[in-house]
Order: structure tokens, then sequence, then C-alpha cells
């Protein structure tokens, strides 16, 4: 991966940012997730750029901003990447942000680098919401293959909410083909964090999908045919876990039905490359 130093016009925002308020340090990532809606960013050879004035434009236009309002970081990227060790660009836009009390401060990562930049967001009115898909470390080195490893974010968690700071854990994507086990997941950062668990579903038209029905067919063969193959066992399996999602008072829950959904109607008729049935004969 190359890691190439650019100046910016813009920080706020972006032509594929929804939020006007939210900042995204760097373009690209170095965490390669399987799932990873951003185009490119789930390749290893995508090439990374460093916003080296993102702070300077954060104190030029934050003010622009509607008072009272959270300042983002990030969904385009994370801003804890490895990279940051060195060019600190997240820690100097906290930095600008902290200085006008006026505004909140938003912040999504994988990464427990966060924990160097406590002496910051105890200044800062803020929420750290945290990404965990996946409770088993081999299944999240498959899918996250160059991120912190979960242990290394609960251990963030505990150490933020020591510090009296806010923490959340979002649970996206719910990962299909049995990837994700929503209550061991539930359960283990239950006991970590003390705001809420957001469980989501992905955007059913992405090429996540593909991705992950091939990584399916590789290291899961069996629950990709069951998927394709038992609909009806799925389906009741899928209602099991949507009621138990609705009901546990500490998940606010956006339906994950689409994601069943979808494996059929991309997949049902013409699955990848249909895996043997146990105890098929080979012909």
């Amino acid at each position: 991966m190359r890691i190439i130093e650019v100046t910016v016009d813009e920080i706020f925002g972006g032509p594929r940012v929804h939020n006007p308020n939210e900042i995204n340090p760097y373009v690209g990532c170095m965490f390669h997730c399987t799932y990873c809606y951003v185009e490119g960013n789930e390749r290893p050879q995508s090439d990374l750029y460093v916003k080296m004035n993102a702070a300077e434009l954060v104190e030029r236009d934050i003010e622009t901003r509607d008072p009272g309002v959270a300042i983002f970081l990030s969904s385009q990227t994370d801003p804890y990447l490895y990279a940051e060790k060195k060019y600190r660009i997240t820690r100097a836009c906290i930095e600008r942000v902290a200085q006008h009390p006026q505004y909140r401060l938003s912040i999504l990562t994988k990464s427990d680098m966060i924990v160097r930049d406590i002496d910051l967001l105890r200044n800062v009115p803020c929420t750290i919401q945290f990404s965990i898909t996946v409770d088993n470390p081999e299944l999240q080195r498959l899918i996250e293959p160059s991120a912190p490893s979960v242990a290394r974010r609960l251990e963030a968690i505990r150490r933020l909410e020591s510090e009296g700071i806010r923490t959340s854990v979002r649970m996206k994507p719910f990962l299909p083909f049995g990837f994700t086990d929503a209550r061991k997941v539930i359960e283990m950062v239950a006991d970590v964090t003390t705001g809420p668990i957001v469980v989501q579903g992905i955007d059913i038209g992405s090429a996540y999908m593909k991705r992950m029905a091939e990584l399916a067919l590789k290291h899961a063969p069996r629950e990709l045919t069951r998927w394709l193959e038992q609909p009806e066992d799925v389906r009741t399996e899928r209602e099991d876990i949507v009621q138990y999602l609705k009901r546990h008072p500490r998940v606010k829950y956006e339906d994950i039905r689409a994601v069943y959904q979808d494996v059929q109607t991309r997949f049902g008729a013409h699955p990848p490359s249909a895996p043997p049935r146990p105890g098929a004969r080979k012909s």
C-alpha cells in the first residue's frame, strides 16, 4: 500500500458523504474488511491518501456548522488507522473541535489507538462508537484481516468507560452465511459498554454481498448451501434472531430481514458456484 500525502480544499462532507458535518482525515483504509461498502477499501493494494491540512480546514470551517451538532469521524475511512500513529491528523482535528465547545463529537472506529487521545476526549462532549461484527478471533482475522483484534477493542471500551467517556457498539453489517452470531456478540459487548448496541443490515445492492458469498464458498460451503437450499430453515432462524433483538433492552435494531432476502434474490437461482452437498458423490 502506498501512502500519499495530499492537501485538500474542503474537509467537511464530500461527494460520497451524506453528513455535512463529517470529517474523513484519510481517503482509503488499512483494515481491508471484506464487507466494506466503500469501493476499493477492501483491497490491500489500494492507496491511502493523508489529508495533511485537515486540521487547518476544520479550524477554518467549523463555525459554519450549526451550533450543537455532532462533528462525526468517519464513514469513508477509519480515523485511527495505523498511519495515524505517525501523522496524528485525527488528533489534530479533535484538538480543533475541542476549542469550540458549542459542538459535540461522535467517533466511529475499529481501533484501540483511540485511547491515546483520552486526554482530549475527556474535555469534549463525545460518544465513541466501536464497530464489532463477530466474536470469533479466527473469523475476525478472515473478514477483517488487518484490523485490530476484537479483544483490543473491548479493552479500549473498558478504558474509555473508566475515564467517563461514553461508548456504544455498532454491529454493522449483520453478516450472512452464519458469520455473525448476534447473541454471542451482544452478550460479549454488553458487559463492557454502557451505551446502546446498534444492529444494522447492509445496503443490499452493494458488491459486498458477492464478496461474502465467495468467502462463504471457500470457508463455510455447507452454511452457504444451507442458506441457498434450505430457505425455510434459515427463515425460522432469522425470525428467532429478530425477536431476540427486539426484546433485548440494550439493542437498537434495524431490520435485518433484508440480508436474508438479498441472499435468495441474488444467489437463489444462480449460486456463485454451488458447493457439494454433504455426502454427495463426485461424478
